[in-house]
Parts: structure tokens; C-alpha cells; sequence
């Protein structure tokens, strides 16, 4: 981060003269927390100061006297001692699973979720695959999905999406694999499909 940048910020909080400064030192040595550590989020709140001459510290007196911080999961090897203080206490208990087990899950509203990688499918009702565009080939991926179904002996729907190379091919063969997956001609399509899906399940 440039001393500009400090400034404009410090500037853009209303500090002015001497405490404009002060307070960008404390913007730089908190840009500096956030590379340093991989954070994801250096929340702070409140950013405070304090009366002229009525307490002073190194730092000035602007102060951080609450922070909120989030981490980069995929940085924690570099960071063992600060990943190391993490509590699964006040987290959704699914997300601590996912996190025993080196998974990446968003819990969202309702009855969908976002689950990186594999885990537990027992509560999934609809699975909705959506491929759009690129150098894939979406026969291919049309091949992998049935591989997969019939590996794994899923019985649950799967709604899928494709758009790109040898779509209709694509369709084809997911149309006539006799499982339970559903072809969809647009994103809107597929969510529609996908939601019918749960609700009848």
C-alpha cells in the first residue's frame, strides 16, 4: 500500500493535520496484518481517537479497539499457530464436519448447500450440475456423470446444464442412459427443475 493510499483513506475517516498521519500508520500496519497472515476479512470497528494529550501510546492516538478477522483455509500451512487457535464451538456444526474431514462447505438458506470436493450425500434430495461454455467437451462430461452414477449407485435426480462443445451429443447420451438425470436448456431451466425436485422428494 502507497503513503497516498494510507492518506486518501485516513483523509476519507475525517482525521486531518498530524492525526492524519497517525492514522494512516495505523491503516499501513493493518494492510500489513492482512498479507501477512492471508486474512480474508481485517474487520475493524470501532476505529477510535482519542482527546489531544489525554492518552498516548506508540501508536498515536488513533486505536483498533475491536477486530473481526477471517483467514484463508487454503494458507493454513503456512500459518499452523494461528490455525491451530481455531474453535469449531461457534460454527455451523456441519461446517466443522466438513472441516474434520478437509472439505469446504457454505451453508445457505433453505435446503441448499455448496459442499467442496465429496461428503456425505444422505441428505442431498437433487443434485444440479451446471457447465457453461469453455474448451469442454460436454460429451465428455455427459460420459463422466453417467461413469459416476453407475459407480456410485445414486439414486437421487440429478439436473444438468450444458452449454458448449457437442452439447446435443451431450443430451443424447444423458437422455438415453435410463437414470435419473434430468437434461435442462437453460441455468433458469435447471434451477426450476432442480427445486422441483426437493419439493417432490
Amino acid at each position: 500500500m502507497l503513503p497516498e493510499q494510507q492518506s486518501r483513506i485516513a483523509k476519507s475517516l475525517q482525521f486531518d493535520g498530524k492525526k492524519t498521519q497517525l492514522a494512516a500508520e495505523q491503516i499501513k500496519r493493518l494492510y500489513d496484518l492482512f498479507i501477512g497472515v492471508d486474512a480474508t476479512q481485517v474487520e475493524i470497528n470501532p476505529f477510535v481517537e482519542t482527546a489531544d494529550g489525554l492518552r498516548w501510546s506508540l501508536l498515536g492516538f488513533s486505536y483498533c479497539v475491536d477486530a473481526k478477522l477471517n483467514f484463508d483455509d487454503s494458507a493454513a500451512f503456512r500459518h499452523p499457530d494461528i490455525f491451530q487457535m481455531e474453535s469449531l464451538d461457534n460454527i455451523d456444526p456441519r461446517e466443522a464436519q466438513a472441516k474434520a474431514n478437509n472439505l469446504n462447505y457454505i451453508p445457505l438458506e433453505g435446503n441448499i448447500g455448496c459442499l467442496g470436493l465429496e461428503g456425505e450425500v444422505l441428505l442431498v434430495k437433487a443434485i444440479l450440475v451446471n457447465i457453461f461454455g469453455g474448451i469442454v467437451n460436454c460429451a465428455t462430461v455427459a460420459k463422466g456423470l453417467i461413469a459416476a452414477f453407475n459407480k456410485t449407485g445414486l439414486k437421487i435426480p440429478m439436473v444438468v446444464r450444458l452449454e458448449g462443445t457437442n452439447v446435443k451429443a451431450a443430451q443424447e447420451l444423458l437422455q438415453n442412459s435410463n437414470l435419473p438425470i434430468i437434461a435442462a436448456d437453460s441455468f433458469e431451466d435447471a434451477a426450476k427443475r432442480a427445486a422441483a425436485c426437493v419439493s417432490s422428494s
